[in-house]
Formats: structure tokens, sequence, C-alpha cells
């Protein structure tokens, strides 16, 4: 269960996750740079090389709705977690089609070794957001037409190469506790009565 800056801390995960697995001898002559974007940035301009994530769209995991929200010490519950879908674009800068290219290939293939992000990289911006025996998953993602519709009208000048990735299960936690009423002992009386 993670504070509300779970979002964020998903998302330079995954920059930290590349950062981390980048050998600069695989890339002679280039230093590959890795850093998060907003949307509205895709369309400028981005590294010389390297890969920026963004996160363009923000979904309830469907799979888990409404998660029980963790016991607080004295027996008591705070409310139940939002669990969160995250989709990004992961884009690769280069200024030759064979650089990109080769950017692209190595980025799918450190995703696909690591399925997950471990607490200690997801807390590696924002020390405490996540629980250590917390994770999130890393899977590509499908683009939705309405979803490359609305991001081409933002890039149409300096689309670069790009590919969807889901992180799921992103937990948000309530800083709210569930306030419980004793057990009702009386009836109240029927509004007919009282105003009278």
């Amino acid at each position: 269960m993670a504070t509300f800056r779970g979002v964020e801390g998903a998302c330079h995960a995954l920059v930290e996750l590349l950062r981390d697995n980048y050998v600069p001898g695989d890339f002679p002559n280039h230093n590959l740079e890795f850093k998060v974007l907003a949307v509205a940035e895709l369309g400028s301009e981005g590294p010389t090389a390297g890969v920026t994530v963004a996160l363009y769209r923000i979904t309830l995991n469907e799979a888990d709705r409404t998660p029980p929200g963790r016991r607080t010490d004295d027996g008591g519950r705070f409310r139940s977690q939002l669990p969160l879908d995250l989709h990004v674009l992961l884009t690769v800068w280069g200024q030759e089609a064979s650089l990109q290219q080769a950017i692209a290939g190595w980025m799918m293939r450190v995703m696909e070794d690591h399925p997950v992000l471990p607490a200690g990289l997801l807390n590696r911006r924002t020390d405490g957001v996540f629980r250590p025996d917390e994770a999130a998953e890393v899977s590509v993602g499908q683009l939705a037409t309405e979803d490359l519709l609305q991001l081409w009208d933002i890039v149409q000048n300096g689309f670069q190469l790009s590919v969807p990735y889901q992180v799921r299960n992103v937990r948000i936690e309530s800083e709210r506790e569930v306030v419980s009423g004793a057990p009702v002992q009386d009836r109240i009386q029927r509004y007919e009565e009282v105003v009278r």
C-alpha cells in the first residue's frame, strides 16, 4: 500500500530500472539519458539518445476493485485501498534509425527481464512511499485507438518510436480511518412524531 506518491514513484522506478541496466559500452559513442516526461512534453525535444517515460492514462485495476485498508495499531481499519493501473509510454530517442532500433530492443529486453518492480526500486526517488513487502507488476500494454489519436495530436510534429507498458496494481492507501459507531440501542421516533 503506497502513499499518494505511489504513481510518481512507479514512473520513476521505470527510469531507474533502465538506468541500472544501462551499460555504456553497449552503445559506443552515445551517452543514453533516462527521464520522466509529461505527455505534453512528448512533442518537444527529448534527449539526443535514451528513453523517456510518460504517464498517459490511469485506470482502476479491474482484478481487485476494493482491497481492504490496512489495520491500525489498535485494531481499527483504514478505508479501502485504491488499486491503480498506470499506462505509460516508453519513448526511444536517437538521431539515427539504427540507434533507435538498438535502444528499443535493449529497452524491451530489460523490461521483459524485470516484470516486477520491488519496493527498493519503487522507493528510490522518495523513501517510504511503498512498504518493504510491496511490488508492482510491469508488462507490455496496448494502446487503444482513442489514446493513440489523442497522443498523435500532441506529438504529430515529432513522433518518436514508442512502446506502451502497464504498471499494474499500484495500491494507494487511505489516511482516513473507518469510523464505526456503537451498536444501535434505541429506535429513533418517526419523523412525524418528532415534528409534532
